[in-house]
């Protein structure tokens, strides 16, 4: 079910200028439910997001000829 109202407000004020404003305002009337069953394994203890271990430093070298 959706409740809902729309207006427009015009105004001429001459010489070429107006105001216009289109306004919406609309309630919608949902059910929501959780859609995913409950978690039926432990949650992983790595995440892919946070590294568990440090990762090796990077060492730039470079050599000049002489």
């Amino acid at each position: 079910m959706v409740d809902s109202f729309n207006a427009l407000l015009e105004h001429d004020f001459g010489g070429g200028t107006a105001v216009r404003n289109r306004t919406r305002y609309a309630m919608y009337d949902k059910f929501y439910q959780n859609v995913y069953p409950a978690r039926s394994t432990p949650p992983a203890t790595k995440s892919p997001f946070r590294p568990t271990t440090t990762p090796p430093s990077a060492t730039i070298s470079s050599t000049r000829p002489t």
